[in-house]
């Protein structure tokens, strides 16, 4: 999950990404998925603006539902 304000740095790497390893005549959807999930993730690890956000999060304990994990991820922040 991004959160909110790290938005337009998650964008951008992606499409510094798709601009950088694309010949321009695919469109991006075709590309990541040409590319692959696990490229797309040591990409975003290795751009200084997206890095932070890769490193995995450590839940205390098992969450059930989607505003659970959004809460405990806003503790972690």
């Amino acid at each position: 999950m991004v959160p909110v304000h790290r938005l337009a740095d998650c964008t951008a790497a992606l499409i510094d990404l798709y601009l950088g390893n694309s010949d321009g005549k695919e469109d991006p959807g075709r590309f990541f998925s040409r590319v692959g999930s696990q490229f797309i993730i040591d990409a975003l690890r290795r751009d200084p603006r997206t890095s932070d956000l890769m490193v995995p999060v450590e839940m205390p304990e098992r969450l059930e539902g989607y505003l659970f994990y959004r809460e405990a991820l806003r503790r972690e922040a």
